[in-house]
């Protein structure tokens, strides 16, 4: 079939050409399974067999999952196609591409259209409109310093442009109102501690020196009520439209605690994040530096490479962090971001070129004392640090928990870094869970840590025969040796057959075949002693 503009692709002839433009536009980064199941779905969708594909066939045929996959209890399907319509998201979004391609929800059919200008303007529409709420993101620290040695500048002055993260600006389209006062407070609260991104002041224009612009937008619709807060995310120099939020609230719903205020705070979270829409597709833009951008695309790499253990992913991005932090010029965020990578080899036992990974790790700290709640990634370093040094310091390390729970009182990466530390190093998991579910009101992404401390909760609070169903939530088959044994004792405690045959095959991968070994395992990396206690004693079944 003859490609046309504007119109529906069809036929198997075509996929080739497609594969390549999307691939060229970098939006999977370097996730080759990202690339194989879009593969995978347009061939199928182009030759008229969408409607054969199922979550088992794609977890069998594509995502390495064994026949007795059951997507009751493993997600990865799920996960990955949410993935892919973000990262599909960030290459229609893109000038340079020649396809605006789409994957409906709860479908597996992949949609293409060959698009030309004229219909690239229609699709996204115009920046704002009386009717149109637009919206969000980010904030900022910029880092400026030489290779660990020097400490980098905590921040740019706030009505300049930033060179090495993208810069955004919010306003507001509608009459004023005490609705928009409140919104707007909240986003930039939530906003500004999210410093992978240069928040800016109202009606600051930025030079060609800069990053890339996002004009920050939003609208509120009132009818009775209540009323629609609708959120958009502008690429300013191509007038864009990236992304979009609708929020619905009722009127006087102004509470901190209120479902607006979770709405509102999960938003900014999700478009803000180093690994959103947002980031990954700031980093196909023209960068003024192409070093910048580089740097840039270090956070959103390392981000990517949370999802497994393998050294080979790990040591490209810490290569990346590296090489970021040498010319001085790197934001904080990378300087934490190295750091933590550093204390990850010596926890991990990861192979490295330097002798002391730990010290190396220390000394960015170190020379970035006064500068650690700047940054979310020097604070997440700093945590990481107190509580895996040799020396530690219960009181130090607790008060390093409020300080960073306090700045940090709506990042869920930091917030849940926090909530790890008062379970498995403080023993507080009252405490732990508390944050743990907080998390949950303002991020719609499920993390890992979040399953760490529901699981840890579950264990210290349960008894045997109890429904241990949360142990398992966001467990993936590749999740690492520390997960895979605290699934198991879910599994003890839960008397399930199913989830402890799984999780001791795993763990016969790690060569963690007895549990003595599992046990002298974890106690390298939890401080808790009365949960260690517990933990064994479920493990061992000595449990009353």
């Amino acid at each position: 079939m003859k490609l046309s503009k504007g119109r529906l692709i069809s036929g198997l002839e075509n996929a080739e050409a497609i594969i390549a433009d999307v691939k060229a536009s970098r939006c999977f980064g370097k996730s080759a399974r990202q690339l194989r199941l879009f593969e995978h779905l347009l061939k199928t969708s182009l030759s008229g067999k969408a409607a054969d594909i199922t979550q088992y066939s794609l977890a069998l045929d594509v995502l390495d999952r064994p026949e007795t996959f059951d997507p009751t209890t493993d997600s990865i399907v799920r996960v990955e196609l949410h993935r892919l319509r973000a990262n599909l998201k960030i290459y229609n979004a893109a000038r340079e591409s020649k396809y605006a391609v789409t994957i409906p929800s709860a479908s597996f059919d992949v949609i293409v259209q060959d698009k030309s200008r004229k219909w690239l303007s229609q699709f996204f529409g115009r920046r704002a409109t009386a009717s149109v709420f637009t919206a969000l993101i980010a904030v900022a620290a910029i880092g400026a310093g030489g290779f660990i040695l020097s400490n980098p500048s905590a921040s740019s002055p706030k009505n300049m442009c930033s060179a090495v993260l993208p810069n955004i600006s919010i306003s507001y389209v509608g009459d004023p109102s005490e609705t928009q006062n409140y919104v707007e407070s909240v986003l930039r609260a939530a906003m500004s501690q999210q410093t992978s991104n240069h928040l800016l002041q109202a009606n600051t224009s930025c030079t060609v020196n800069a990053a890339p612009v996002f004009d920050v937008q939003y609208t509120i619709v009132q009818h009775n009520q209540f009323f629609n807060v609708a959120l958009e995310v502008v690429d300013v120099e191509n007038d864009l439209t990236i992304e979009s939020h609708h929020i619905k609230g009722k009127l006087g719903d102004t509470d901190k605690d209120s479902e607006l205020y979770y709405e509102l705070v999960k938003a900014a979270n999700d478009i803000a994040m180093p690994g959103s829409i947002l980031a990954r597709y700031a980093n196909t833009r023209s960068w003024n530096s192409k070093q910048n951008q580089k740097d840039f695309g270090c956070l959103i790499a390392m981000y990517d490479s949370f999802a497994g253990e393998l050294n080979s992913e790990f040591d490209t991005v810490h290569a990346c962090l590296e090489e970021s932090v040498k010319d001085g010029s790197a934001a904080l965020d990378n300087y934490g971001a190295l750091a933590s990578s550093y204390f990850d080899i010596a926890r991990n036992d990861r192979p490295s070129t330097v002798s002391n990974p730990f010290a190396m790790g220390k000394r960015i700290l170190d020379n970035n004392s006064e500068a650690w709640l700047e940054s979310s990634e020097l604070t997440i370093a700093k945590l990481y640090y107190e509580s895996g040094r040799p020396d530690v310091n219960k009181e130090q390390f607790g008060l390093a928990l409020n300080m960073a729970k306090s700045k940090f009182s709506t990042n869920p990466l930091v917030l849940m870094m926090v909530a790890v530390g008062y379970g498995y190093e403080l023993g507080q998991w009252d405490a732990a869970k508390e944050i743990s579910d907080y998390v949950k009101k303002i991020y719609s992404v499920s993390e890992q840590s979040i399953y760490d401390v529901d699981a840890g909760y579950l264990i210290m609070r349960a008894a045997p025969g109890d429904d241990m169903e949360l142990c398992y939530k966001y467990y993936a088959e590749d999740s690492s040796a520390f997960i895979n044994i605290i699934v198991n004792a879910c599994a003890v405690l839960g008397q399930d057959s199913y989830w402890r045959e799984k999780t001791e095959k795993n763990l016969e991968k790690f060569d963690l075949l007895n549990i003595s070994d599992r046990i002298e395992y974890l106690e390298a990396r939890v401080n808790d002693k009365s949960f260690m206690r517990r933990l064994e004693a479920v493990l061992r079944s000595e449990l009353p």
